[in-house]
């Protein structure tokens, strides 16, 4: 019952400031670099949006040990071992050097035998359990 009546005067005391910053934004000047926000003059900075990489379900494991690539198909210094589990991210694109098809993984498993500071990266589809899972 008080949650309700306090939720009740908040939403009030919004749509009175609301109203009022209508009125009052048309005859308020904000400083240079400023704007006009339901509290008032302020700066307001924007940022785009935050993105965030979430996996696609699908667990794997690699076959043999296997080193990271980057972005462009390049070997890094980082890599799973064949103890290592890892989750697919849903990216997916040609390799180079005779690598075939790329995945980018994210690693779910430490201390099995991995190396580097890596834990996300793309492999070679070839090096997985079941290949044919990532087509």
């Amino acid at each position: 019952m008080f949650l309700e009546a306090t939720a009740a005067k908040i939403a009030g005391a919004v749509l009175v400031g609301g109203a009022t910053l209508g009125v009052g934004a048309a005859t308020t000047d904000c400083p240079t670099g400023q704007e006009m926000t339901v509290m008032g003059c302020a700066k307001v900075t924007d940022y785009e949006d935050e993105t965030v990489q979430q996996g696609t379900g699908s667990h794997s494991a690699v076959t043999v040990d296997v080193t990271f690539r980057d972005d462009q198909g390049n070997r890094t210094t980082s890599g799973m071992s064949s103890q290592d589990q890892f989750e697919w991210l849903g990216g997916k694109k040609p390799g180079k050097n005779g690598d075939g098809m790329l995945i980018e993984v994210k690693q779910i498993s430490r201390g099995k035998g991995g190396w580097g500071p890596l834990y996300q990266g793309w492999i070679p589809v070839k090096y997985t359990h079941i290949p044919r899972m990532f087509d």
